[in-house]
Formats: C-alpha cells, sequence, structure tokens
C-alpha cells in the first residue's frame, strides 16, 4: 500500500461542516487550513496516493533484456506541457540501464524539473526511464482529468516549493501521495475533458501570438527609432515652410566656399566634383562635364 492509500476525506454536516481526513484507524483531523480553495457540492477532496497507484512499487526491466520492438520513452521525447514528439523503440534507442514498464492508459508524470509539465496519458505500452513516474488511476477516473489538474497553477506551485536538487530538481514520491485533487463527478470529468480539448487549441494559437507580438513589443522601439530617422530624412518629419530658403542655395554657398579655401590653397579641387540638379522633373548629375539622369 502506498502514501495515503488508506485516506477518506469528509465533511462533518453534524457539527461544523468542515473537511476532515481518516487515515487508517487513527482519529478524524480537521484539514480545513489544507484545503486549497472551495468545490462544487457534489465534489470531493481526494489524495493522489489514495485514488491512483503513483506510489506503489513499479515493475522496473534492464533495457537490454526489453524486447526491441517496444516503446522505449526517455524525457527528450516529451515537449514541455506534455506534448509527444517522438516515439522509438528500445532497438532505435539503444537504451541501456533499469527502465519501468507502463500500459496504455497510465498516467506518465516526469519527476525531474516537474515545472516543465512533461505529463501525459500513454497512448500505448512500453518502457521509460526511471525519471518518468507511470500510474494508473482507480475507480474509472478520468485520466485525462487527472492530467489536467496535476497541470493546474495550484499544483505547480506546490512541487516546486518542495523538489529537491538545484540543477536537476526533482519531486519526491510523498509530495506526490499528498496532493489534495478535486474529484468532480465522473460524468462532469468527461465535460471537463471535451471543454479542455476545444480551448486548447485555440490558448495554444493565442500564446504563438502572444509570443510574435512579445518579440515585436521588444524590438519595437529600435524599429520606430529608424523609422523616424527615415522619415526625418526624407522631409516627412516635420512640415515645409515655403518660406525657408532653398536648400539649392546653400548648395551654391558650399560651391562658393570651397572656392574661396581652393584659392587660398587650403583645399585641392576635386577633379571630379559632382553637381546635381533637377531638370524635366528627374535628377540629374553633371560629373567630368557629362549629364546623365
Amino acid at each position: 500500500m502506498g502514501y495515503f492509500s488508506r485516506s477518506v476525506i469528509f465533511h462533518d454536516l453534524d457539527t461544523d461542516n468542515l473537511p476532515y481526513e481518516k487515515v487508517g484507524k487513527n482519529e478524524p483531523v480537521c484539514i480545513a487550513d489544507e484545503v486549497p480553495f472551495e468545490i462544487p457540492d457534489s465534489w470531493v477532496w481526494a489524495r493522489l496516493g489514495m485514488i491512483s497507484s503513483y506510489s506503489h512499487t513499479k515493475q522496473k526491466i534492464n533495457a537490454q533484456n526489453a524486447n526491441l520492438d517496444m516503446w522505449g520513452l526517455d524525457l527528450e521525447d516529451i515537449e514541455k506541457g506534455g506534448r509527444l514528439l517522438a516515439r522509438k523503440t528500445v532497438g532505435e534507442r539503444k537504451a541501456v540501464g533499469d527502465k519501468t514498464f507502463f500500459d496504455s492508459g497510465d498516467i506518465l508524470y516526469s519527476k525531474l524539473r516537474p515545472y516543465l509539465l512533461k505529463i501525459l496519458v500513454a497512448p500505448d505500452c512500453g518502457i521509460c526511464t526511471p525519471e518518468i513516474v507511470p500510474f494508473k488511476v482507480f475507480g474509472k477516473l478520468n485520466p485525462e482529468y487527472i492530467v489536467a489538474f496535476l497541470k493546474c497553477p495550484y499544483v505547480n506551485a506546490i512541487i516546486n516549493a518542495v523538489t529537491y536538487g538545484v540543477k536537476m530538481p526533482r519531486v519526491g514520491t510523498e509530495t506526490m501521495a499528498d496532493l489534495l485533487v478535486p474529484i468532480p463527478p465522473l460524468s462532469e470529468q468527461k465535460r471537463i475533458v471535451e471543454k479542455l480539448n476545444e480551448v486548447t487549441p485555440l490558448t495554444d494559437s493565442y500564446a504563438e501570438v502572444y509570443v510574435r507580438v512579445a518579440g515585436l513589443n521588444q524590438e519595437f522601439p529600435e524599429l520606430l527609432k529608424k523609422s523616424i530617422l527615415q522619415e526625418a530624412v526624407q522631409g516627412k518629419l516635420v512640415p515645409q515652410d515655403p518660406a525657408d530658403e532653398p536648400a539649392s542655395v546653400l548648395l551654391k554657398r558650399i560651391r562658393s566656399e570651397k572656392e574661396q579655401l581652393i584659392k587660398a590653397g587650403k583645399i585641392k579641387r576635386d577633379k571630379h566634383e559632382s553637381v546635381i540638379f533637377r531638370r524635366d522633373n528627374s535628377h540629374y548629375e553633371k560629373l567630368d562635364g557629362i549629364d546623365r539622369c
């Protein structure tokens, strides 16, 4: 038997209507301070260790003794958030060392770096790295609902507050078995899963858009600065004033100034001096005595 396998949580309707827990033959203990939020009247609280085989002993096998055609699951095959990226056989993976058996329909939970939420329902049977804990749920509980529960912020916060190991944090078996799980009626579990399957693709699409927008927001100040500079040198940043002296007059003064400097011997005459002017509503350049559009 695993942790809290004989736990019963109930509300004492005859006295204070608060949640109590009775473990084995011990006296009931009020757990009102431990219950994180209110649930509908038709729901109940239960420990994960009571409703599942999470803390039960797992069946192990050395990979070298496993069927080469069997699915061999590693953590790298699961994307952050729980999406399965690849399926390789034991032979393809050239797996070595101790592995854990799992059945189709088992919940696969990564106890290593649990904040990555590498959690899913196994679509087939196989063997996996010991960093993944396969477990079953009892009483025809919907495993997809339990997966959704394990991914929720409430659970994530609890688990990541008590992981051990700095570089490679892991969550302990007792912590997981001790988790309080809100259990809806079976029919409502099904409806919850169906609704999650309906809205999750939309939230995933929104997440992709959000990432792109966040990237644009980060780049925007620099892009805006470049855009303003471009507007400035194209004469579009400020309104034109007809009273302003034309820049062509300024250019004539520059040529006159340069001519004075040449006569004074301060600069040399440019043998390939460029003169740009407008004609026929187009721009021309006079270079080496030749006009070109």
